[in-house]
């Protein structure tokens, strides 16, 4: 059986808030890619599409890809 390993992009460091998991622009990352998911980090989780209780926020590549 063969492992696959995944090469993600991580978002800038100098872009990212001392908050982790939110960008400068106040919006959260996404868990699995490291990219801006464009959902403000203050929005109600239970309004949320593409997040994992107990893991965080997707983007919206990553929630159609593994769901």
């Amino acid at each position: 059986m063969m492992n696959k390993i995944l090469e993600v992009e991580k978002p800038l460091t100098d872009l990212a808030s001392p908050r982790k998991g939110v960008t400068a622009y106040g919006t959260e990352i996404c868990v699995c890619c490291g990219k801006d998911t464009g959902v403000p980090a203050d929005q109600d989780i239970y309004l949320r599409v593409g997040y994992i209780k107990g893991c965080g926020q997707l983007c919206g590549h990553c929630a159609r890809l593994y769901s």
